[in-house]
């Protein structure tokens, strides 16, 4: 999915100031690179701003919303907003503007490198007020209006770059986890007292969406430099000791995506190169086993312009994402094929999954589990009873033994398959349950995780050990299949009390089991094609539902016209 030419340079553009941005705001702070995976709290500072002498006319501001009526959908806000402050400037000091100023204006200027597609009409006429207050003079008084735009201008941007599009169109994209709501008045006072250098006025969205703003500098200087050349395909796949001059194009391109320290000229596939394309595979969520082949190459020249689509793409969903976190929770992220535990904020642990086939989807949602099931009766879906089962048995009358399954009626009580006219029920009507005894062949295994949900989605074990070896697990009718359903159990049942012993013999062949939790757990399953993890190292994985395009589709924005940079004197 190219960009055309036009774009190309819109995004050239705008990257660039980012990264101008970005440095200004952060590379002054010192302490280590690297991310650490605590959760940004859902709250805000509850101190507020210190009055100051400067107070907003209410009719003037009522006014101002004819004069400019484009100002009306945050009129509400705003009015709450100086209400609670007793109409006291928020933007002006004695001494003049505030710093925040500036870094507000810096937000609005990079809003369309964050894939906000909208503009803010009034940009033109507060960079021009603004020129004005560039320079202190003691002799300029408030100016009314530029304080009305400039807490409109942020409940503006917050509303796109916090809450990003409306929640209908992302269950459209079978995205269903809960929006985060925050007071944005109340954000904004205590941001202004206790956020000297402008960070809170913008770090009120889930951690990931700030790693992966800060990964777009290095996509940007690559942009810039129009150094992202393909690699051929030698369409023969190299292997650690061959030789080969290509080797030469492999190291630099590498060396450009962060896999390697520096390029190398050799030729020969030494270990320094094996270490490198390793890491590559593991970051796009191919084999690490060091062979460059098809899919090595296919990752590599992926164009620097689809990588940056796909970051804002995953920025946008970082904006449906809650910011605050348990101490302890699942997270599943579909794309990655791949489930992760977390303890006191941590990632502790992960494991293959199986997910959903195209045509059965696993949708994005969250619950919290409740039970865990030992010795799972399997109960047939709806959709596999008519689509397969019926059809079974209509063609061998004893399918139902042959796969050891049962049929019951809402007692309980065992029917005979016998005694049904299996032909009168091919599309509707059937009126018992059919399902399958526990035992080796069952397909939910030996246990399953119950977290009860309007979609009919659980994590369960499963016969099938070969899928989990293949790069990408979707082949499930929408649950989740889990390659250790032992060392989850542990996870779980651990805080109930259970030892890993108790748990071995409750995985036993036997009759069916319940354990109640006591202690909820929160499930979290996403929908992530990029992300960054702790190390700061950024991850790519396909579209494995073609998400991406409808939401790029929702997202890139428009040719983007550059403003000169402001800064507060």
């Amino acid at each position: 999915m190219k960009l055309d030419l036009k774009m190309k340079i819109n995004y050239k553009h705008s990257i660039h100031f980012f990264l101008i941005v970005y440095l200004a705001l952060h590379g002054c702070k010192s302490g280590s690179t690297n991310n650490i995976d605590h959760p940004i709290k859902d709250t805000i500072i509850t101190s507020f701003d210190v009055k100051s002498n400067f107070i907003l006319d209410s009719l003037f501001f009522d006014s101002l919303t004819i004069t400019l009526p484009e100002l009306a959908t945050y009129t509400e806000q705003a009015r709450r907003f100086y209400s609670n402050r007793d109409w006291s400037y928020a933007w002006f000091k004695e001494d003049g503007l505030r710093e925040h100023v500036g870094f507000l204006f810096q937000f609005l200027q990079s809003a369309r490198l964050e894939g906000i597609k909208d503009s803010l009409s009034i940009f033109p006429a507060l960079s021009e007020r603004l020129s004005i207050y560039s320079v202190k003079d003691s002799l300029l008084q408030p100016d009314r209006t530029l304080e009305s735009m400039l807490t409109i201008s942020f409940f503006w941007y917050t509303d796109k770059s916090w809450t990003g599009l409306p929640e209908e169109k992302s269950k459209a994209m079978s995205w269903f986890l809960p929006r985060m709501h925050i007071d944005k008045e109340e954000w904004l006072d205590s941001a202004l007292v206790h956020s000297p250098d402008g960070s809170l006025l913008s770090k009120a969205v889930f951690r990931q969406y700030y790693w992966l703003r800060k990964q777009l500098v290095q996509y940007d200087s690559l942009s810039k430099a129009e150094s992202w050349i393909p690699v051929a395909y030698p369409n023969k796949s190299l292997r650690y000791g061959d030789a080969d001059s290509l080797l030469i194009a492999i190291s630099k391109s590498l060396y450009l995506h962060g896999d390697l320290e520096s390029a190398d000229s050799s030729t020969v596939y030494d270990s320094s190169l094996y270490s490198g394309v390793v890491r590559f595979q593991k970051r796009h969520g191919l084999t690490p086993d060091g062979v460059l082949g098809k899919k090595f190459y296919e990752a590599l020249n992926v164009p620097v312009e689809d990588r940056i689509e796909q970051i804002l793409i995953n920025m946008e969903r970082s904006r449906w994402m809650p910011s605050d976190y348990p101490q302890r929770y699942l997270i599943v992220n579909i794309p990655d094929f791949n489930l992760y535990a977390y303890d006191k904020g941590i990632q502790i642990w992960n494991m293959n999954v199986v997910v959903g086939k195209e045509i059965h989807e696993t949708v994005s949602f969250s619950g919290e589990m409740k039970n865990v099931v030992f010795n799972p009766y399997w109960v047939v879906p709806t959709g596999i009873l008519y689509n397969e089962i019926i059809p079974g048995v209509i063609k061998k009358s004893n399918y139902l033994s042959k796969h050891n399954m049962e049929m019951v009626d809402e007692s309980g009580k065992v029917i005979s398959s016998s005694s049904v006219d299996w032909k009168r029920y091919t599309k509707s009507g059937f009126p018992y349950t059919i399902r399958q005894k526990p035992g080796t062949s069952n397909s939910l295994g030996k246990v399953k995780f119950l977290f009860p949900n309007s979609h009919s989605i659980y994590l369960h074990d499963t016969p099938s050990r070969s899928l989990f070896k293949e790069e990408k697990r979707a082949f499930s009718h929408g649950c989740i299949r889990l390659s250790d359903p032992e060392k989850l159990a542990n996870y779980v049942l651990e805080p109930e009390g259970w030892t890993p012993e108790r748990v071995k013999k409750a995985l036993l062949p036997g009759k069916e089991s319940w354990v109640k939790l006591e202690n909820k757990l929160p499930v979290y399953i996403v929908y992530f094609t990029a992300w960054v993890e702790n190390d700061g190292q950024l991850h790519f994985r396909n579209d494995v539902y073609h998400r991406d395009e409808k939401l790029k589709n929702e997202l890139i924005p428009p040719a983007v016209v550059d403003s000169a940079s402001f800064t507060v004197q």
